[in-house]
């Protein structure tokens, strides 16, 4: 009688553990801060690191405007960021310098992707027009859009008879895509530039996938190993503990206290193993990008 009142002891204990574990668990999820959530919604900036993004929000309606703008463009909807982006600037409705540098940008390249190699060249012109040392970020920026916009740079310097008119080499990022994906392409001799799209779902599994889908691998090993230890641990645990039993099913002597270890070490690892999901599923989300341009060389 004392032997079944221990185990039963002890399972009771380890279902109140297992409860509060899925507590932890939710409650993580449900109060996570929402910058992580909005992570996604986010955009990009694509013109000089000064340059303002209502991160927190619009402060007035034409700041609404071009944030909206820019969220159809980091989210791919360039035909809508095209027609939001015109409304801004013809006529010109924005004040600040800043704004009307990211708003010209963001037009250029998205007419280039849409096929309207002229017309993003004309407002490559108006853009260098009003900031003449604006620079496109090579590792947002797909090479043939920089390769025009250096190649227009170099026109407008000519036509004014700058001395710095030679051709501006061309830096290109030469990361690598982490995960096959939706895609947008632009491709011009060999040269193809991806725009590619990173799953939101994969942040939620264990073993450090968002990381990996990130190419943050480090970390994603890390998660990987960590979590995998940990479940190892659970199941050897619980293998351990089932071995002490005796043959009619009852711990016997000192196989009892060995089997309470054993349950102890299961339950602490099991709740290793959820902690370090709940970890790598923040981090995650944290760091988490839902678009990457990807260069690749045929």
């Amino acid at each position: 009688m004392m032997i079944q009142r221990g185990e039963e002891e002890a399972r009771q204990e380890f279902k109140r553990l297992l409860a509060w574990l899925c507590v932890v668990l939710m409650l993580s999820l449900v109060l996570m801060p929402a910058r992580t959530w909005a992570a996604a919604d986010e955009p990009e900036v694509l013109s000089s690191p000064d340059a303002p993004v209502p991160r927190a929000g619009p402060r007035t309606e034409i700041d609404g405007r071009l944030w909206r703008a820019q969220l159809s463009f980091e989210h791919g909807d360039y035909a809508d960021a095209i027609q939001a982006l015109k409304a801004l600037l013809r006529p010109m409705v924005l004040s600040r310098d800043s704004d009307i540098t990211v708003a010209r940008a963001l037009l250029g390249i998205a007419l280039y992707v849409e096929g309207d190699a002229e017309e993003a060249r004309q407002e490559f012109k108006r853009l260098l027009a009003h900031a003449p040392e604006h620079e496109l970020d090579p590792f947002l920026v797909p090479p043939p859009i920089i390769e025009l916009f250096e190649a227009v740079r170099t026109e407008v310097r000519a036509a004014r008879g700058d001395e710095a008119s030679l051709p501006r080499p061309v830096v290109v990022s030469e990361t690598r895509p982490a995960a096959e994906a939706e895609s947008v392409h632009v491709q011009q001799g060999n040269t193809r530039s991806v725009v590619e799209r990173r799953s939101m779902l994969l942040n939620f599994f264990p073993f450090g996938l968002g990381q990996f889908q990130a190419e943050r691998r480090a970390w994603g090993w890390f998660f990987a190993l960590a979590q995998g230890l940990a479940l190892t641990t659970n199941m050897a645990a619980y293998v351990a503990a089932e071995q002490e039993r005796g043959p009619r099913g009852y711990y016997e002597g000192d196989a009892y206290g060995r089997a309470i270890r054993y349950g102890r070490l299961q339950v602490g690892a099991f709740v290793a193993f959820g902690a370090l999901w709940v970890w790598s599923a923040v981090d995650a989300l944290w760091k988490y990008e839902p678009e990457r341009v990807v260069t690749t060389h045929d």
